[in-house]
């Protein structure tokens, strides 16, 4: 309805959230922990991203998933652990392949096609070493499932 610009959302495996652009409206939100991405615009808009850095963002602590039997008894309070986790950093391209296509096509097939060259490859390339990992492409899968379910029994949430 607007011009689009809006914010977009991705809590991990839950209905995904658009913020529409409003003058006198900021977005603060910690960029490692939510998934996002800005949709196209059809008219001009102004940006200020601000990157705090840290010493201590992915640690081996981080990067590293263990998942228990127990884990997988409970499967929402495990997603939910997940989701709160910066491991949900390294599933996200896996469990949102086809949004993280997407949003690379839009930001830049048309005004950069050499960069959308290789950041393509390198989308493919991290899938198919994902894919090799047979238990992580398992989890990755039902972490597909669980989300799809979730989409499909709850709208997206529009803030306008």
């Amino acid at each position: 309805d607007g011009d689009g610009g809006e914010i977009q959302f991705y809590p991990f495996v839950h209905t995904p959230v658009v913020v529409a652009p409003r003058m006198d409206r900021l977005v603060v939100f910690s960029s490692d922990r939510v998934l996002h991405r800005v949709l196209p615009s059809h008219a001009r808009r102004y940006c200020l991203t601000v990157w705090i850095d840290s010493h201590d963002v992915n640690t081996d602590q981080h990067a590293s998933l263990s998942v228990a039997p127990t884990d997988l008894a409970d499967w929402p309070a495990f997603v939910t652990k997940l989701a709160k986790s910066p491991v949900q950093r390294l599933l996200s391209r896996g469990v949102y392949a086809e949004e993280y296509l997407e949003s690379l096509t839009q930001c830049m097939a048309n005004d950069a096609p050499e960069g959308f060259t290789e950041m393509m490859h390198a989308h493919h390339a991290h899938l198919t070493r994902m894919k090799a990992n047979a238990p992580l492409q398992s989890l990755v899968d039902r972490l597909r499932d669980y989300k799809r379910t979730i989409e499909a029994t709850n709208p997206s949430a529009i803030f306008l």
